[in-house]
């Protein structure tokens, strides 16, 4: 038995209020994220159990390093095939 695609209605919206959690480590750095809301729809007739509206996310990290604890840049540049090999057994990505 086929099950039949969901039905979306997308609609619009607005951000009230979206903060960062910041968190500072010991060496200065600052680390911050922040969950985004991409889109909001709701179900074309949803059946018993199913939710009656549904949303994308998108979370965005951001990076804030002294100065001080900078190296030099490395201006190699890698192809995606060398930082996959690169990357320990089993936490592969898919194929680029």
């Amino acid at each position: 038995m086929r099950e039949e695609p969901v039905k979306l209605t997308y609609l619009d919206f607005k951000i009230l209020n979206e903060k960062w959690s910041t968190y500072k480590v010991e060496d200065g750095t600052i680390l911050k994220a922040r969950v985004l809301m991409v889109s909001y729809a709701s179900v074309e007739n949803p059946k018993p159990n199913q939710a009656n509206f549904m949303f994308a996310m998108h979370t965005v990290y951001g990076v804030e390093s002294p100065n001080e604890i900078r190296g030099t840049p490395d201006a190699t540049n890698f192809t995606s095939s060398e930082l996959l090999n690169d990357l320990e057994p089993g936490e592969r990505g898919p194929k680029i």
